[in-house]
């Protein structure tokens, strides 16, 4: 059965509106599913540093055939400790070529494309 992981990068936990856009689409999918609260892995803000938390997300991301971004737009970007993430995994060479990505992400509508735009690297 394939398996889809929802990497959930909103300090707001359970009153985040992305999380609850993701938990809503989660109903829908015929698929395995796992969602990771990248907030309270506690990434350090060190992009060379591989901590147990860093290793466990990788692992689950390339066990999974899909990973879905879930954020809010925070200041031109993602919540910080979503771009830790990104960081580490740009910094440490990971290379995800062939997974299926998706982003979730809710704004107000300002500059939204532009962080979308920035996401797509990933």
């Amino acid at each position: 059965m394939k398996k889809v992981l929802f990497l959930c990068g909103s300090p707001r936990g359970k009153k985040s509106a992305s999380l609850c856009t993701a938990l809503y689409l989660s109903r829908f999918l015929d698929y395995e599913y796992e969602f990771v609260d990248v907030v309270k892995a506690k990434l350090s803000s060190v992009p060379t540093e591989e901590e147990p938390a860093f290793r466990k997300i990788v692992g689950k991301m390339k066990e999974a055939d899909v990973v879905v971004w879930t954020f809010g737009a925070w200041v031109l970007f993602v919540p910080v400790q979503m771009q830790y993430l990104f960081d580490k995994l740009f910094t440490q060479n990971y290379d995800f070529t062939g997974k299926i990505a998706v982003s979730v992400m809710t704004s107000v509508h300002v500059m939204d494309d532009y962080i979308l735009d920035r996401v797509r690297f990933v």
